[in-house]
């Protein structure tokens, strides 16, 4: 059985998917935000 759209209650059966696209532009600048993150401080948090 299926739960339709619009439907609040779920069913234990159910599973979410998600599918996402990483462009390298978009990865680079994530990684060097992350890489430069710690040298902030713990008042940047």
């Amino acid at each position: 059985m299926l739960a339709m759209a619009g439907d609040d209650k779920g069913l234990p059966e159910e599973v979410a998917t998600e599918v996402a696209i990483f462009t390298r532009t978009g990865v680079t600048w994530i990684m060097r935000f992350a890489s430069n993150w710690p040298r902030r401080g713990p008042e940047s948090i």
